[in-house]
């Protein structure tokens, strides 16, 4: 903005920079301009476009969502795409991990780019799956390219929800929260340990980090036992929060739960506490405010 303040009847001009990263075809944004007229106290700009990109790869982000084992064979399709798609070819692809085959496919149709293939192997391990798979081709501008593949790998032992949230109000006890383990195959088993591991603190911005501290997990963060099965014969686990968290503060971490299971000898649960900010300082004003006992 080339002005901070603009008088009745003036003017003043707003720069924006769309950045489309790895995706083409049609893109839409919006700018919300927050004012102190009364009257238009907030102006939304949109931003359209139609990016063009030479030589790129679609999606750029291949996602398998949530998958069973028993459906690990499911093809996911890339195609090059761009005004260079049939003048340049891929000539490598380097797997960045284990867990899933790529090949190089032939394009579908005259005047269309080459494919990649991408599917999940039979043994990759239940939970959570994130890895790269570098492309590299013969364009003088993007020898290489990067595609991003997730997945979350079901087995049979599942546990519902798989995630929990605590609201923790002061001077309230919270909530306790139940979860189910079921085994889809119907076999009979154990717990053997359920341990709390910490997991990454995200990125937040300037503003949320002033208004909201992330505390590491901690074996000291829950209160956890096994009840009695349900009617279905499916297992159940109490979780209470009981550590005490300021105004603002939070925790997020994960239950890894043992199993006798050969097949499957882990499944984990993930949780999230927080300590609800106060209004006004959620205005920019800050109350202390005492923790949770």
């Amino acid at each position: 903005m080339n002005k901070d303040t603009i008088l009745p009847g003036g003017e003043g001009e707003i720069k924006a920079t769309l950045s489309a990263g790895k995706r083409s075809g049609p893109m839409k944004k919006s700018i919300r301009v927050e004012t102190n007229d009364p009257k238009n106290s907030n102006v939304t700009i949109f931003l359209a476009a139609n990016v063009q990109v030479d030589f790129s790869l679609e999606p750029a982000y291949l996602s398998f969502g949530r998958v069973s084992k028993k459906d690990l064979g499911t093809e996911r399709i890339v195609k090059v795409v761009g005004d260079d798609s049939t003048k340049f070819t891929i000539t490598k692809l380097e797997p960045k991990g284990p867990g899933y085959d790529a090949q190089i496919l032939p394009p579908e149709k005259e005047g269309e780019g080459q494919r990649i293939s991408v599917k999940l192997k039979s043994d990759i391990a239940v939970g959570n799956f994130r890895s790269d798979l570098v492309v590299h081709s013969n364009h003088p501008k993007y020898p290489t390219t990067m595609i991003n593949i997730n997945a979350v790998v079901l087995g049979h032992i599942q546990i519902q929800p798989e995630r929990i949230y605590f609201r923790l109000i002061p001077g309230q006890e919270p909530e306790e929260r139940i979860v189910s383990i079921m085994n889809t195959d119907k076999k009979q088993f154990k717990i053997l340990s359920m341990n709390i591991e910490p997991e990454p603190i995200p990125n937040s911005s300037a503003r949320q980090r002033s208004l909201v501290k992330y505390i590491e997990a901690s074996k000291d963060d829950l209160e956890i036992a096994e009840l009695e099965p349900d009617v279905n014969g499916n297992k159940r686990v109490s979780l209470k929060f009981k550590k005490g968290l300021n105004a603002g503060e939070r925790v997020q971490g994960k239950v890894v739960i043992k199993t006798d299971d050969k097949a499957q000898e882990t499944v984990t649960l993930y949780y999230h506490a927080f300590s609800q900010l106060p209004r006004d300082a959620e205005k920019g004003k800050t109350t202390p405010t005492k923790p949770t006992k």
